[in-house]
């Protein structure tokens, strides 16, 4: 089994197990565990998961899911999404975000603040859609 496969192996047995230990891991990969533990700091330090004492755990959100964190600072968020319908002109296009990261509640809010704007305005557009964002992105912001 290549290493990617393993760290995916791993990440997949986290998602079902909501724990995972080290040892664990490194028996059912045939693998030390040093390589574990090696595996487990590189999916934490790219924030896909919490390191603890001997395993790992899912990372937790303080924030609560989408909808839940699509409420918060709701009117910072318009005042942002209000401001960048602003640097649109007519004709224009604006682009809310190449990566699925960022495609959240600020961006989104563009659409109704560009929709005041005249008529002649083009529309805001975007590669992505908040369904894909969990599925199709596993960078971490910040």
């Amino acid at each position: 089994m290549l290493p990617t496969q393993r760290r995916q192996a791993i990440l997949a047995e986290l998602r079902q197990a909501k724990a995972v230990s080290a040892e664990e891991l490194a028996r059912r990969f045939g693998v030390s565990l040093e390589t574990i533990r090696r595996d487990l700091r590189g999916l934490r330090d790219r924030g896909l998961l919490e390191r603890v004492y001997g395993g790992a755990l899912p990372v937790r959100s303080t924030e609560g899911d989408f909808a839940t964190r699509s409420t918060l600072h709701a009117m910072s968020k318009l005042a942002i999404a209000q401001l960048a319908a602003t640097l649109v002109e007519p004709e224009e296009t604006g682009m809310r975000s190449s990566c699925c990261c960022a495609a959240g509640r600020s961006g989104r809010a563009t659409r109704p603040a560009s929709a005041r704007k005249p008529r002649r305005s083009s529309p805001t557009s975007t590669r992505t859609r908040p369904s894909s964002a969990p599925a199709a992105c596993t960078r971490r912001p910040g």
